[in-house]
Protein backbone atom coordinates (compact mmCIF):
# COMPACT_ATOMS: atom_id res chain seq x y z
CA UNK A 1 0.00 0.00 0.00
CA UNK A 2 2.33 2.24 0.94
CA UNK A 3 4.60 1.49 -2.66
CA UNK A 4 0.95 2.45 -4.84
CA UNK A 5 1.03 5.88 -2.91
CA UNK A 6 4.81 6.59 -3.08
CA UNK A 7 4.36 5.40 -6.95
CA UNK A 8 0.94 7.60 -7.37
CA UNK A 9 2.93 10.71 -5.92
CA UNK A 10 5.22 10.27 -8.03
CA UNK A 11 3.03 9.62 -11.32
CA UNK A 12 1.65 12.71 -9.72
CA UNK A 13 4.10 14.73 -9.59
CA UNK A 14 4.74 13.86 -12.70
CA UNK A 15 1.81 14.79 -14.04
CA UNK A 16 2.07 18.62 -12.23
CA UNK A 17 5.34 19.22 -14.23
CA UNK A 18 4.26 18.05 -17.47
CA UNK A 19 1.53 19.97 -17.36
CA UNK A 20 3.39 23.60 -16.33
CA UNK A 21 6.25 22.89 -18.85
CA UNK A 22 2.92 22.86 -21.34
CA UNK A 23 1.50 25.94 -20.10
CA UNK A 24 4.96 27.18 -20.03
CA UNK A 25 5.46 26.36 -23.79
CA UNK A 26 1.90 27.82 -24.79
CA UNK A 27 2.92 30.95 -23.29
CA UNK A 28 6.20 30.58 -25.38
CA UNK A 29 4.56 29.89 -28.24
CA UNK A 30 1.39 32.60 -28.36
CA UNK A 31 4.06 34.88 -27.43
CA UNK A 32 6.07 34.30 -29.91
CA UNK A 33 3.13 33.76 -32.45
CA UNK A 34 1.89 37.80 -31.34
CA UNK A 35 5.98 38.94 -32.21
CA UNK A 36 5.46 37.19 -35.81
CA UNK A 37 1.52 38.03 -36.48
CA UNK A 38 3.13 42.08 -35.15
CA UNK A 39 3.32 44.97 -38.38
CA UNK A 40 5.68 47.82 -38.57
CA UNK A 41 4.15 51.28 -37.74
CA UNK A 42 4.93 52.68 -41.16
CA UNK A 43 0.93 51.67 -42.16
CA UNK A 44 -0.85 53.42 -39.67
CA UNK A 45 -4.07 51.86 -40.51
CA UNK A 46 -2.29 48.89 -40.75
CA UNK A 47 -1.38 48.80 -36.97
CA UNK A 48 -4.48 50.49 -35.68
CA UNK A 49 -6.34 47.63 -36.82
CA UNK A 50 -3.99 44.81 -35.27
CA UNK A 51 -4.15 46.93 -31.87
CA UNK A 52 -7.58 46.98 -32.39
CA UNK A 53 -8.17 43.33 -33.06
CA UNK A 54 -5.69 42.38 -29.40
CA UNK A 55 -7.75 40.24 -27.12
CA UNK A 56 -9.85 42.21 -24.92
CA UNK A 57 -11.75 41.20 -21.44
CA UNK A 58 -14.35 42.43 -20.29
CA UNK A 59 -13.73 43.92 -16.96
CA UNK A 60 -16.75 44.99 -15.85
CA UNK A 61 -17.62 41.58 -15.37
CA UNK A 62 -15.75 41.67 -12.01
CA UNK A 63 -17.91 43.38 -9.26
CA UNK A 64 -14.97 44.97 -7.65
CA UNK A 65 -13.90 46.41 -11.10
CA UNK A 66 -17.86 47.65 -11.38
CA UNK A 67 -17.20 49.55 -7.90
CA UNK A 68 -14.30 50.83 -9.48
CA UNK A 69 -15.93 52.36 -12.10
CA UNK A 70 -19.08 53.70 -9.95
CA UNK A 71 -16.72 55.52 -7.83
CA UNK A 72 -13.68 56.55 -9.48
CA UNK A 73 -12.97 58.47 -12.82
CA UNK A 74 -10.51 57.48 -15.36
CA UNK A 75 -8.55 60.04 -17.46
CA UNK A 76 -6.54 59.67 -20.30
CA UNK A 77 -3.28 62.00 -20.53
CA UNK A 78 -0.68 63.40 -23.26
CA UNK A 79 1.68 65.65 -24.84
CA UNK A 80 2.81 66.22 -27.98
CA UNK A 81 4.27 68.85 -30.19
CA UNK A 82 3.26 71.05 -32.76
CA UNK A 83 4.18 68.97 -35.93
CA UNK A 84 3.07 65.82 -33.90
CA UNK A 85 -0.09 67.41 -32.49
CA UNK A 86 -2.70 66.07 -35.51
CA UNK A 87 -1.64 63.04 -35.28
CA UNK A 88 -2.48 61.92 -31.42
CA UNK A 89 -5.71 61.29 -33.10
CA UNK A 90 -3.92 57.84 -34.27
CA UNK A 91 -2.87 56.94 -30.37
CA UNK A 92 -6.47 57.92 -29.46
CA UNK A 93 -7.86 55.32 -31.90
CA UNK A 94 -6.45 52.16 -30.29
CA UNK A 95 -7.47 52.82 -26.93
CA UNK A 96 -11.46 51.97 -25.34
CA UNK A 97 -12.36 55.58 -24.53
CA UNK A 98 -15.28 53.73 -23.72
CA UNK A 99 -13.91 53.38 -19.82
CA UNK A 100 -12.88 56.98 -20.62
CA UNK A 101 -14.19 60.40 -18.90
CA UNK A 102 -11.77 62.72 -20.53
CA UNK A 103 -8.36 62.86 -22.68
CA UNK A 104 -6.22 65.96 -21.50
CA UNK A 105 -3.96 66.69 -23.69
CA UNK A 106 -1.43 69.32 -21.96
CA UNK A 107 0.55 72.07 -25.02
CA UNK A 108 2.27 75.25 -24.09
CA UNK A 109 1.30 78.21 -25.77
CA UNK A 110 4.63 77.72 -27.70
CA UNK A 111 6.84 74.64 -27.97
CA UNK A 112 10.05 74.78 -25.85
CA UNK A 113 12.47 73.72 -28.06
CA UNK A 114 12.11 75.74 -30.92
CA UNK A 115 9.35 78.78 -29.96
CA UNK A 116 7.05 76.84 -32.08
CA UNK A 117 2.78 78.11 -32.21
CA UNK A 118 0.70 75.21 -31.46
CA UNK A 119 -2.30 75.53 -34.32
CA UNK A 120 -5.12 72.93 -33.21
CA UNK A 121 -6.55 70.44 -35.58
CA UNK A 122 -10.46 70.36 -35.92
CA UNK A 123 -10.29 67.17 -35.57
CA UNK A 124 -8.78 67.25 -31.88
CA UNK A 125 -10.70 70.58 -30.55
CA UNK A 126 -13.99 69.43 -31.57
CA UNK A 127 -13.22 65.65 -30.58
CA UNK A 128 -15.77 65.23 -27.67
CA UNK A 129 -13.55 63.05 -25.30
CA UNK A 130 -11.00 66.19 -25.67
CA UNK A 131 -10.04 68.51 -23.14
CA UNK A 132 -7.47 70.59 -23.96
CA UNK A 133 -5.24 72.13 -21.42
CA UNK A 134 -3.14 75.32 -22.00
CA UNK A 135 0.17 75.80 -19.96
CA UNK A 136 2.52 78.95 -19.57
CA UNK A 137 6.06 77.41 -19.90
CA UNK A 138 6.75 74.14 -21.60
CA UNK A 139 7.49 71.60 -18.80
CA UNK A 140 8.96 69.03 -21.36
CA UNK A 141 8.31 65.15 -21.36
CA UNK A 142 6.50 65.65 -17.60
CA UNK A 143 3.87 67.24 -19.23
CA UNK A 144 2.51 64.31 -20.46
CA UNK A 145 1.85 64.13 -16.54
CA UNK A 146 2.30 67.19 -14.20
CA UNK A 147 -0.51 69.57 -15.71
CA UNK A 148 -3.06 67.17 -15.91
CA UNK A 149 -2.40 65.74 -12.25
CA UNK A 150 -2.46 69.71 -10.86
CA UNK A 151 -5.98 70.34 -13.30
CA UNK A 152 -7.80 66.95 -11.53
CA UNK A 153 -6.24 68.21 -8.13
CA UNK A 154 -7.87 71.36 -8.78
CA UNK A 155 -10.96 70.13 -9.51
CA UNK A 156 -10.87 67.70 -6.10
CA UNK A 157 -10.42 64.36 -8.22
CA UNK A 158 -8.19 63.25 -5.59
CA UNK A 159 -8.86 59.86 -6.33
CA UNK A 160 -9.35 59.71 -10.24
CA UNK A 161 -6.96 57.39 -12.24
CA UNK A 162 -4.96 59.12 -15.08
CA UNK A 163 -2.92 57.22 -17.95
CA UNK A 164 -0.60 58.46 -19.31
CA UNK A 165 0.64 57.73 -23.24
CA UNK A 166 2.84 58.52 -25.65
CA UNK A 167 2.33 60.64 -28.86
CA UNK A 168 3.59 58.19 -31.03
CA UNK A 169 2.67 54.63 -29.83
CA UNK A 170 -0.33 52.70 -30.38
CA UNK A 171 -1.58 50.31 -27.63
CA UNK A 172 -3.56 47.62 -27.21
CA UNK A 173 -7.35 47.77 -27.17
CA UNK A 174 -7.06 46.08 -23.79
CA UNK A 175 -4.61 48.61 -22.29
CA UNK A 176 -7.32 50.78 -20.26
CA UNK A 177 -9.31 47.67 -18.84
CA UNK A 178 -6.46 45.84 -17.47
CA UNK A 179 -5.04 49.14 -15.29
CA UNK A 180 -8.14 50.09 -14.66
CA UNK A 181 -8.70 46.39 -13.50
CA UNK A 182 -5.32 46.11 -10.86
CA UNK A 183 -5.99 49.85 -9.60
CA UNK A 184 -9.33 47.99 -8.20
CA UNK A 185 -7.53 45.73 -5.89
CA UNK A 186 -4.46 48.31 -5.29
CA UNK A 187 -3.17 51.22 -3.50
CA UNK A 188 0.11 53.64 -3.64
CA UNK A 189 0.72 51.66 -6.84
CA UNK A 190 0.92 52.89 -10.64
CA UNK A 191 1.04 49.93 -12.98
CA UNK A 192 2.74 50.01 -16.58
CA UNK A 193 3.56 47.52 -19.25
CA UNK A 194 7.28 48.35 -19.35
CA UNK A 195 9.60 48.64 -16.76
CA UNK A 196 13.22 48.08 -15.85
CA UNK A 197 15.55 48.28 -13.25
CA UNK A 198 17.51 51.31 -12.36
CA UNK A 199 20.81 49.31 -12.82
CA UNK A 200 19.65 48.23 -16.48
CA UNK A 201 20.90 51.27 -17.52
CA UNK A 202 24.54 50.17 -15.46
CA UNK A 203 23.69 52.84 -12.43
CA UNK A 204 23.95 51.75 -8.84
CA UNK A 205 20.69 50.73 -7.46
CA UNK A 206 21.83 50.94 -4.08
CA UNK A 207 21.36 54.94 -3.95
CA UNK A 208 17.93 54.50 -5.20
CA UNK A 209 15.31 55.93 -2.79
CA UNK A 210 13.63 52.54 -2.19
CA UNK A 211 15.00 48.81 -2.10
CA UNK A 212 12.74 48.59 -4.98
CA UNK A 213 14.62 49.43 -8.24
CA UNK A 214 11.79 49.35 -10.43
CA UNK A 215 11.76 52.21 -13.61
CA UNK A 216 8.68 52.72 -15.18
CA UNK A 217 8.59 53.30 -18.57
CA UNK A 218 6.23 55.94 -20.62
CA UNK A 219 5.88 54.75 -23.62
CA UNK A 220 4.22 51.50 -22.48
CA UNK A 221 1.37 53.87 -20.62
CA UNK A 222 1.64 53.92 -17.06
CA UNK A 223 -1.47 54.37 -14.41
CA UNK A 224 -1.46 56.54 -11.73
CA UNK A 225 -3.53 57.68 -8.54
CA UNK A 226 -3.44 61.36 -8.90
CA UNK A 227 -3.21 61.86 -5.33
CA UNK A 228 -0.28 59.90 -5.63
CA UNK A 229 1.69 62.02 -7.93
CA UNK A 230 4.28 64.99 -6.72
CA UNK A 231 4.28 67.27 -9.36
CA UNK A 232 5.70 69.86 -7.57
CA UNK A 233 8.94 67.73 -6.83
CA UNK A 234 8.87 66.39 -10.36
CA UNK A 235 9.50 70.21 -11.78
CA UNK A 236 11.49 71.69 -9.11
CA UNK A 237 14.21 68.66 -9.97
CA UNK A 238 14.13 69.38 -13.79
CA UNK A 239 14.64 73.48 -12.98
CA UNK A 240 16.72 73.13 -10.65
CA UNK A 241 19.37 71.61 -12.64
CA UNK A 242 18.93 73.63 -15.27
CA UNK A 243 19.30 76.82 -13.22
CA UNK A 244 22.20 75.34 -11.52
CA UNK A 245 23.84 75.05 -15.17
CA UNK A 246 24.16 71.55 -15.07
CA UNK A 247 22.22 70.98 -18.31
CA UNK A 248 18.62 69.45 -19.24
CA UNK A 249 19.37 65.76 -18.79
CA UNK A 250 17.15 65.26 -15.88
CA UNK A 251 14.72 67.62 -18.38
CA UNK A 252 14.52 64.84 -20.63
CA UNK A 253 14.24 61.91 -18.43
CA UNK A 254 11.12 62.09 -17.42
CA UNK A 255 10.90 58.11 -16.88
CA UNK A 256 13.85 58.29 -14.52
CA UNK A 257 12.37 61.66 -12.96
CA UNK A 258 8.80 60.19 -12.01
CA UNK A 259 10.26 56.43 -11.23
CA UNK A 260 12.63 58.12 -8.50
CA UNK A 261 9.79 60.60 -7.08
CA UNK A 262 7.34 57.45 -6.85
CA UNK A 263 9.94 55.77 -5.12
CA UNK A 264 10.80 58.80 -2.77
CA UNK A 265 7.00 58.96 -1.78
CA UNK A 266 6.53 55.56 -1.12
CA UNK A 267 4.37 54.30 -4.22
CA UNK A 268 5.47 50.76 -5.94
CA UNK A 269 5.87 50.63 -9.33
CA UNK A 270 4.13 47.21 -10.64
CA UNK A 271 4.49 45.73 -13.96
CA UNK A 272 1.45 44.39 -16.18
CA UNK A 273 2.23 41.58 -18.45
CA UNK A 274 -0.48 39.56 -19.77
CA UNK A 275 -2.64 38.79 -23.08
CA UNK A 276 -4.47 41.83 -22.78
CA UNK A 277 -1.73 44.35 -21.97
CA UNK A 278 1.67 42.83 -22.76
CA UNK A 279 5.07 44.57 -23.62
CA UNK A 280 5.03 43.03 -27.38
CA UNK A 281 1.45 44.44 -27.73
CA UNK A 282 3.16 48.10 -28.21
CA UNK A 283 3.79 49.48 -31.51
CA UNK A 284 5.54 52.74 -32.27
CA UNK A 285 4.03 54.59 -35.24
CA UNK A 286 6.66 55.59 -38.10
CA UNK A 287 7.14 59.25 -37.32
CA UNK A 288 8.63 58.01 -33.52
CA UNK A 289 11.70 57.35 -34.92
CA UNK A 290 12.51 60.64 -36.79
CA UNK A 291 14.59 63.35 -35.80
CA UNK A 292 12.49 64.96 -33.59
CA UNK A 293 12.74 61.83 -31.00
CA UNK A 294 13.95 62.44 -27.40
CA UNK A 295 15.29 59.14 -27.42
CA UNK A 296 17.76 60.29 -30.69
CA UNK A 297 18.76 63.74 -29.07
CA UNK A 298 16.04 66.40 -29.99
CA UNK A 299 15.46 68.82 -26.74
CA UNK A 300 19.14 68.57 -25.55
CA UNK A 301 21.22 71.48 -24.97
CA UNK A 302 23.27 70.76 -27.78
CA UNK A 303 20.48 69.60 -30.23
CA UNK A 304 22.41 66.97 -31.77
CA UNK A 305 20.66 64.18 -33.65
CA UNK A 306 22.07 60.66 -33.38
CA UNK A 307 21.21 57.96 -35.11
CA UNK A 308 21.48 55.53 -32.04
CA UNK A 309 19.25 55.78 -28.30
CA UNK A 310 20.76 58.24 -26.21
CA UNK A 311 18.72 57.62 -23.38
CA UNK A 312 21.34 55.41 -21.10
CA UNK A 313 23.52 58.53 -21.47
CA UNK A 314 20.60 61.63 -20.58
CA UNK A 315 20.02 58.45 -17.73
CA UNK A 316 23.27 59.03 -16.19
CA UNK A 317 24.01 62.13 -16.21
CA UNK A 318 20.39 62.48 -14.60
CA UNK A 319 20.68 60.18 -12.06
CA UNK A 320 24.48 61.37 -10.75
CA UNK A 321 22.51 64.61 -10.45
CA UNK A 322 19.53 63.28 -8.36
CA UNK A 323 21.49 61.13 -6.29
CA UNK A 324 23.51 63.69 -5.54
CA UNK A 325 21.34 66.21 -4.43
CA UNK A 326 18.26 64.15 -3.38
CA UNK A 327 19.28 61.08 -1.78
CA UNK A 328 19.26 60.98 1.68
Amino acid sequence: MENFVMKNKYLLGVLNLVFLLGGIQSCFLADQAEKSDKPGGEDVQEAISWLNNRPNEDVKKDPKVREFFANHKVYISLTSSPKRLAKIIYVLNTLDLSLVEKVLVSIPYQFGRDGSKYEIPDAIENHEKIEIIRIEKDLGPITKLVPAVEFLKDLGEEESLVITVDDDIGYPIGMVGQIAKFFAYSSRTVFASSTRPISSWNLDGRKWPDQDETVVEGFGGIGYWVQDVDTEQMKSIAARQEEEGLGRSCFLSDDIVISFVLAGSKVRRQQIKNKYYHPNQILPFYYGLEEDALHRGAGSVENKIYEHDINEEKYRKCYHYLTKKYSS
